[in-house]
């Protein structure tokens, strides 16, 4: 049996075709391509899979151990790997797609594929089809240094286009990805980092996760394991297709955390002195044994999410105006950094 994700694509414009089968299909030539090589193995005998592209007949026959390799196309090489899926936008369905299946059809007596993935058009916010002659696209090398890989990844998996809807591309949306899930997922690991050091300092035991550990059935434990198998149902209901993300903390994100987290420090230092928002302060910090590398690149890079808030800048305790009359201080912790706040009243 022939799958094809989504289930509308399974069903009905797919369906329709072969009902309505027209012969000008054969004639199309997009049925000859160059075709690209991905085998998916277990060398280890676990649950991790691994995905090698191949990128030469020599590589090939080293990895698979078949010699005598010298044609890479479908009857050459059938009986080193099956063939799980393959992928393609929906302008191809009623080209690519259909042309390749009667024809494998007709010539060899089975289908070219087991899952058929298709995805939607990637279009501008005006709904019109992205071109080169027009520009009317922001370029995605751009968008990826911009806002980071991880971001541009999850914006587009998350998106219509992976259930063959169409998707009008906008900054916005990935700046959303990041202020709503990757700060928070980073907000999540740093908090998870501090209690590992607190872990190591107050019982002096060093965290070494254990998969085969067993559960601590608590109430957070089990509203927490509840919800992800919710999560795990719900990627698993289209034919068993799972995306998976690797997410890596990403400089920009790591920056503006650091930002985030240093204007909050210094609003709460603000309510301890009994400050408004309004007032005019000079703000300066004086950090600990050398530390403070990375915070202050994050308070130069990001001085206008700063100054917006708190409505003045920190600035080194070495530079301080003569005069003025200090507010509060109190030492501060932001991503194991340890420093002092001050306020002053110029």
């Amino acid at each position: 049996m022939l799958t094809r994700v989504s289930q509308y694509i399974q069903d009905n414009c797919f369906g329709i075709w072969l009902a309505n089968a027209q012969d000008w299909h054969i004639s199309h030539n997009q049925y000859w391509k160059t075709p690209i090589l991905l085998f998916k193995y277990n060398m280890r005998l676990t649950d991790n899979f691994e995905v090698v592209c191949i990128s030469s007949v020599t590589e090939l026959e080293c990895l698979s151990g078949v010699t005598g390799i010298t044609d890479i196309h479908r009857e050459k090489i059938v009986h080193i790997t099956p063939k799980f899926f393959l992928s393609e936008g929906i302008d191809q369905t009623c080209s690519w797609f259909y042309t390749l299946l009667v024809l494998l059809m007709h010539l060899f007596g089975g289908a070219p594929w087991k899952n058929l993935i298709v995805t939607g058009l990637v279009l501008t916010v005006d709904r019109k089809k992205m071109s080169k002659s027009l520009k009317n696209y922001p370029k995605p090398n751009l968008i990826i240094d911009k806002y980071s890989a991880d971001a541009t990844r999850m914006f587009l998996v998350n998106s219509p286009i992976v259930w063959d809807d169409n998707l009008h591309i906008h900054e916005e949306g990935i700046c959303e990805v990041i202020s709503h899930i990757l700060l928070l997922w980073l907000n999540l690991f740093h908090f998870f980092l501090k209690h590992v050091a607190l872990l190591k300092k107050t019982s002096n035991v060093d965290f070494i996760y254990n998969s085969k550990a067993p559960l601590l059935f608590n109430i957070m434990d089990c509203w927490i394991l509840a919800h992800c198998t919710e999560a795990q149902y719900a990627t698993n209901t289209d034919s068993d297709i799972v995306i998976l993300l690797d997410i890596q903390i990403h400089t920009n994100l790591q920056s503006e955390w650091l930002a985030h987290e240093l204007t909050n420090h210094m609003q709460k230092l603000h309510k301890k002195a009994g400050l408004q928002a309004t007032d005019d302060i000079d703000i300066y910090y004086q950090f600990k044994n050398g530390m403070g590398a990375e915070l202050v690149p994050a308070i130069r890079q990001h001085k206008g999410i700063i100054w917006k808030t708190v409505g003045s800048m920190p600035v080194d305790i070495k530079v301080k105006k003569t005069g003025g009359t200090e507010l509060i201080s109190e030492k501060q912790e932001v991503a194991e950094i340890k420093f002092m706040l001050y306020l002053v009243c110029p």
